[in-house]
């Protein structure tokens, strides 16, 4: 299990967050860019080329985002938010297909995701009392690589914020 820690940067212009792991070392840095459709790019600490991209697409009535692995260019999941009377409903679907499903409240940003067999990949836990917005992060890298992982993350965060 590996524990990040994601602070949003307040006081800038565009959207920027930080993950730290438990020592408070940078592991990555993420940013919004101002272009339409909405974009992010995150990259590890010390490199200069994004590892992941999160993209949304472009004229649809519910968000879409595709999250992009800049080494290979290929898609690496869909997430997708449908209509649901009472509260919206979430789609994440792999590459290779796999459904993961998300369990918890995402308005008060503690949730768990999980794999179609119910095991747990990825929980998210918001910080109360911090001046930023802070999130604790954890990610058990024997399902799930570390940087998709992340990259969920922030996904999950604009798929949110979109009405906003």
């Amino acid at each position: 299990m590996t524990y990040l820690y994601k602070r949003q940067k307040i006081l800038t212009i565009r959207e920027r967050f930080a993950y730290y792991d438990a020592n408070q070392r940078l592991v990555y840095n993420a940013r919004g860019l101002f272009t339409i459709p909405k974009r992010y790019e995150i990259t590890k600490a010390g490199q200069q080329r994004p590892v992941i991209g999160i993209r949304r697409k472009f004229f649809t009535f519910m968000p879409k985002f595709y999250l992009t692995d800049f080494n290979t260019n290929t898609v690496l999941a869909t997430i997708r938010k449908r209509f649901r009377i009472g509260r919206p409903f979430l789609d994440i679907f792999l590459a290779n297909g796999q459904r993961l499903l998300i369990e918890g409240s995402w308005w008060l940003h503690n949730f768990r995701i999980l794999d179609d067999r119910g095991n747990v990949l990825v929980v998210v836990s918001k910080k109360v009392f911090a001046w930023a917005d802070t999130y604790e992060i954890m990610i058990d890298e024997t399902k799930i690589d570390l940087n998709l992982g992340a990259a969920i993350t922030i996904a999950l965060d604009c798929v949110f914020h979109s009405q906003n």
